[in-house]
């Protein structure tokens, strides 16, 4: 596969088609009352459930299994998953409805499950990359395997609080050019 092919074939194109799927439910689904807002909760609390196995589901295409590759997986699904729940958010309507909330729950699910998808990839990408530890991870499968495991709490610990960071720099910006 070229590198074109490759490049549009990741993980920002089933972001996109996503995330255009989010935006036109929450087109028809928008009065902020009643049913409506009961199904943008829903949605919204399933949303990381769907954005990152999707996205991360990708290495699995013919010439993925590289770190430029994990890197744009992992900052994209961040991102289009943060646009998606301010975009279900808004479509709670106004007032006391539990925004704030539902926001820092999306981030922590979603960081979770990145967490794991980054561990499981990494595994993938270093893999294809150095043949001796694939020779390694094939000879000792369980405890490869639970050495992936282990590695998602260090990585999510540090992508939290990056994606903490991030968010709170994003957002302290962007309410201070809307004032």
């Amino acid at each position: 596969m070229n590198r074109a092919t490759s490049l549009l074939a990741g993980p920002e194109l089933v972001l996109a088609l996503l995330t255009g799927a989010v935006f036109w439910f929450c087109a028809r689904h928008d009065s902020g009352e009643g049913r409506d807002v009961q199904l943008c909760e829903k949605l919204l609390m399933l949303l990381p459930l769907f954005v990152v196995p999707a996205a991360f589901a990708t290495v699995l295409l013919p010439g993925a299994k590289t770190w430029w590759w994990l890197g744009r997986a992992v900052v994209f699904t961040y991102v289009f998953m943060l646009v998606c729940a301010g975009r279900l958010i808004a479509g709670f309507g106004t007032g006391a409805k539990g925004q704030d909330a539902a926001f820092i729950m999306v981030l922590m699910f979603g960081t979770v499950l990145i967490a794991i998808g980054t561990a499981v990839t990494g595994a993938l990408v270093l893999a294809e990359n150095r043949p001796a530890f694939a020779a390694w991870f094939g000879a000792r499968k369980i405890l490869g395997s639970f050495l992936t495991a282990v590695a998602t709490v260090p990585i999510g610990f540090g992508l939290g609080i990056l994606a903490t960071i991030a968010v709170t720099v994003v957002a302290s910006l962007a309410t201070a050019f809307k004032r």
